[in-house]
């Protein structure tokens, strides 16, 4: 599978990184699946976890829902999640791996000492209990 977004997307994701450090934002994405997972809107959603948000986040399912139902109604579905990491790599942690979904896309960007760094999109895959690298493919507005 493949991650297609558009660069105004990936600014948005970037900007709520930025906004939340230290902590862990999360959020959800909503768009087309396929062959791609094409995003067509990008949710910021509040970190609700319990514990230590430098370390962890969860999604509210209330949010979960309401985003369910929005993209319903334009036929889309959630196609991902994506939450940051502060001052680690941009990339699936344990942590993730415990809580991790098959078939969507887990986006994961790194944020250093405040500032939006590398990210990279996984998919959980439950045979070998592990998570999938797959290719991020940002777009300009006008392609």
């Amino acid at each position: 599978m493949v991650l297609i977004l558009l660069h105004s997307q990936l600014n948005k994701i970037k900007k709520h990184a930025k906004a939340t450090y230290p902590e862990e934002c999360c959020g959800i994405l909503i768009g087309i699946s396929g062959k791609k997972a094409i995003v067509k809107r990008v949710l910021p959603t509040k970190n609700i976890f319990k514990g230590d948000k430098k370390k962890g986040f969860e999604i509210d399912p209330l949010a979960l829902a309401k985003a369910d139902a929005e993209a319903e109604k334009k036929g889309w579905e959630i196609i991902g999640v994506y939450h940051s990491h502060p001052n680690c790599p941009g990339r699936p942690s344990k942590t993730d791996l415990k809580q991790a979904w098959p078939g969507i896309s887990y986006f994961v960007i790194s944020v250093i000492n405040g500032n939006p760094g590398d990210y990279s999109s996984h998919r959980y895959n439950p045979e070998i209990k592990k998570f999938v690298e797959e290719p991020v493919i940002v777009l300009r507005e006008e392609e």
